[in-house]
């Protein structure tokens, strides 16, 4: 604590008691890992992150394969209120990055379409709601045309030792064709390996 606050370590304080301290069993009921659950991500909540330009085709694929596995998907951008998707044809937003913040979401997917990266690279709401959820070790699914998004939120595609990220989907051939493998990350307990004191991120 000292430390983090900047200042000298104090002394310690004396000791309340001179019996000796408990030694207690792990306890299973309070370990994440223990219950690793059953690949299910039923009420689990899924950002679509998307903007103006955003491919529609790809906003439905993911969406509808979320909800058919009983996850709870929501299209976020930086405002309420309708999308023009590339085709032309309106998209209702459900929540936007600043009343719903990365915390409440287990995962995250940036819809396809060339425009609608470039425009949420260009939101500071985007870049902050990417590193959390990159920070909490969260699933991502993003396009191979937002890798520069992810530059520019410091996201590396591989973990701090070097080895792949098992928890963040390049999909190069378009998000439609990486929602089953998504599905099952999703499915599995946080990956810690992106974890360090301080973030790199």
């Amino acid at each position: 604590m000292a430390d983090g606050l900047g200042i000298p370590l104090p002394d310690a304080a004396p000791l309340a008691s001179k019996q000796p301290f408990p030694v207690l069993d792990d306890s299973p009921a309070l370990s994440e890992m223990h219950y690793p659950g059953d690949g299910s991500i039923r009420a689990k909540k899924v950002a679509i992150l998307a903007a103006n330009g955003v491919e529609e085709g790809s906003v439905n694929a993911i969406y509808d394969a979320l909800l058919a596995e009983g996850a709870v998907p929501r299209v976020v951008s930086s405002k309420l209120g309708q999308l023009v998707t590339a085709e032309g044809q309106p998209l209702q937003v459900e929540a936007t990055m600043e009343t719903m913040p990365s915390v409440l979401f287990d995962a995250l997917v940036i819809a396809d379409g060339e425009n609608s990266v470039a425009n949420l690279a260009v939101d500071g709401h985007t870049i902050e709601f990417l590193r959390d959820q990159y920070r909490h070790c969260k699933p991502l699914l993003v396009p191979s045309d937002a890798s520069a998004l992810l530059q520019k939120a410091g996201i590396q595609t591989l973990l701090p030792d070097g080895s792949n990220d098992p928890g963040l989907l390049i999909a190069d051939d378009g998000i439609a064709a990486y929602v089953d493998e998504f599905i099952i990350t999703l499915g599995k307990p946080r990956d810690y390996g992106r974890e360090t004191n301080p973030p790199l991120v």
